[in-house]
Formats: structure tokens, sequence, C-alpha cells
């Protein structure tokens, strides 16, 4: 079992500020990720604001690589988590 926040497991809720009382981490470019439905990808970009004017609020989404199916992809990240980080 941990006994230091930053050595606790990390969920990525699309800020892109982290914060030690938050345990939050900024996602980096190669972080191996994980969205609701069970699909893994690599995250190709830094998440960026995506301010659709129909929808109600902005939302932040990256560009990746699904590592199953080898294609590309957007996905919004608040929806997905890291589950390997990159060196």
């Amino acid at each position: 079992m941990p006994t230091r926040a930053d050595e606790a497991p990390v969920k990525v809720v699309g800020s892109l500020r982290a914060t030690p009382s938050t345990r939050v981490r900024v996602m980096q470019i190669g972080d191996l990720v994980l969205n609701d439905f069970g699909e893994t990808a690599i995250l190709l970009t830094e998440p960026r604001l995506e301010d659709d004017p129909e929808d109600c609020s902005p939302y932040y989404v990256a560009d990746v690589f699904l590592t199953e199916l080898g294609c590309k992809d957007v996905w919004i990240t608040d929806e997905v988590e890291v589950i390997s980080e990159s060196r």
C-alpha cells in the first residue's frame, strides 16, 4: 500500500495542471491509456481544449493510437485513465 501521495494510483481527469493535493497528473505523449469501454491506446498529442459551440461546455481531447485496431482516433480525456506512464 502506498504511503506517500505521489506513489498513489493516478486517474486522469482532463486537467492540464496537476497538483499533489488532487493526485492528478498531466497526461504525456506516449502514455498508455484505457477508456471506459476497455480499449487501450497510446497518447499521440497533449490534451487540448475543444470548444464546440453546439456543446454546453468545453472539454479536453487528445489524439490517440488504438493498440488493438492500429489506427488513430480522438478521445475525450475526461473518460480515460493512464495505465502506464511514458518514460
